[in-house]
């Protein structure tokens, strides 16, 4: 419990587990609603409140935006001052035609200065220190701990992200390799992700299962709405349009999205604009994370429509909220099918439209499906599990030397 924590964070035998996914900072702030995360940062904030609950440990969020507390016990929320762009300063000078020589002395001081604020991230680090990993953190901050020593532990979000989906001359995979280069461990959701880790790059890792906060999960609704809920970012691996098909196939029903504008603003306005033209479509930009759990507990069925996933966080949640899911594409993991805990059409929208409609249709049916969709994950999906596997690979890990400066 909190109430166990040192006074001195720094002292021997402490934990101090950084952060450095900024997506992820409002559902701190109570702001969940006004920014752009997915399951990805979900799983990353559970994990933060699970940590920051141990005894003798501590959390800390990095980022170089300024303004932001945590509403959470033994969380704290470290702003970094923004180092300046060497390049745009030197292109100005430049532009400004300043001597050669002051332009190469500029650079110097810039590239000096910019190293030593560099070597004061981490400073308040604790015995045993580990930066967690998912997604596209500041790069800054991760060769900043690699330099300090910290162990780095990157988790494996979506199947994207090391089957070979993202080509080897992109941004997004040179990006993703040198952050898994610098990892001491690599964690995955899956077997499948292991194999294919493994295969890709040569390299162990860990398997950690996703997991569910069960104290979030509010009190459900005397009756469900016949209506169908979709979450997820607006871009285009998670093909938000299927939905608008899906709706004009079933006027019946009511369709909720829950979808921020970013990171796709263009993909967001031409949803927005062919929402506005049925009337059994509502488009939400966000939602209070316990308003988001309330529109699951409302719904008859849940619906998938992404090209790729990991394991997406609309499955656990709505295995938890016992609301049937269905997905257009993905059978996640081998779950989803007969006998599993949801349907999938393989890509076949007659399939979807038609499986969709039993949920919809069926109270019975909806009920049954629930029920032992939430018993599977109350026994897959606990956030109690997940810490404990992490904090054990956080002691198996050694601390690494380093001598780059």
């Amino acid at each position: 419990m909190n109430e166990t924590r040192p006074e001195d964070p720094s002292s021997a035998g402490s934990l101090t587990v950084y952060f450095a996914l900024e997506r992820f900072l409002g559902l701190f702030c109570g702001e969940g609603a006004q920014w752009n995360y997915g399951g990805a940062e979900m799983q990353m904030y559970y994990l933060a409140r699970s940590f920051a609950a141990l005894p003798a440990t501590r959390v800390v969020l990095l980022t170089t935006q300024a303004g932001h507390t945590s509403i959470y016990p033994g969380i704290t929320i470290q702003q970094i001052k923004k180092p300046p762009h060497t390049g745009n300063i030197i292109v100005r000078m430049r532009q400004k035609h300043v001597p050669a020589p002051l332009v190469w002395a500029a650079e110097k001081l810039i590239k000096r200065a910019n190293r030593v604020r560099r070597r004061k991230l981490f400073e308040d680090r604790s015995e045993q220190s580990v930066l967690l990993l998912s997604s596209f953190e500041k790069l800054e901050f991760v060769e900043a701990a690699h330099i300090k020593g910290l162990k780095l532990v990157y988790r494996i979000s979506g199947d994207s992200l090391v089957d070979g989906s993202y080509a080897p001359e992109t941004f997004t995979r040179t990006y993703i390799d040198h952050l898994l280069d610098l990892s001491d461990a690599v964690v995955v959701q899956s077997e499948h992700q292991q194999h294919t880790f493994a295969k890709n790059y040569g390299r162990d890792s860990t398997v950690i299962a996703s997991s569910f906060a069960w104290e979030d999960l509010p009190s459900a609704p005397a009756a469900r709405k016949k209506q169908v809920l979709w979450i997820g970012r607006c871009v285009a691996i998670k093909r938000p349009w299927l939905v608008l098909e899906l709706a004009h196939r079933l006027p019946q029903a009511h369709f909720v999205l829950i979808a921020p504008p970013a990171p796709d603003d263009e993909l967001y306005q031409e949803i927005e604009r062919e929402a506005q033209d049925l009337e059994n479509v509502t488009l939400i930009p966000g939602l209070a994370r316990n308003e988001i759990l309330q529109c699951y507990l409302e719904s008859s069925v849940v619906i998938n429509t992404s090209f790729s996933e990991g394991m997406p966080n609309t499955l656990i949640e709505a295995c938890a909220t016992e609301t049937p899911y269905v997905s257009y594409r993905l059978d996640i993991n081998g779950l989803l099918g007969e006998g599993g805990i949801g349907d999938c059409a393989h890509e076949d929208f007659e399939s979807f439209v038609d499986l969709v409609s039993q949920y919809l249709d069926s109270d019975e049916k909806r009920a049954e499906a629930g029920r032992k969709a939430s018993e599977y994950a109350r026994n897959t999906w606990s956030i109690q599990t997940a810490t404990e596997a992490y904090i054990k690979l956080f002691e198996e890990l050694q601390p690494v030397e380093r001598t780059r400066s």
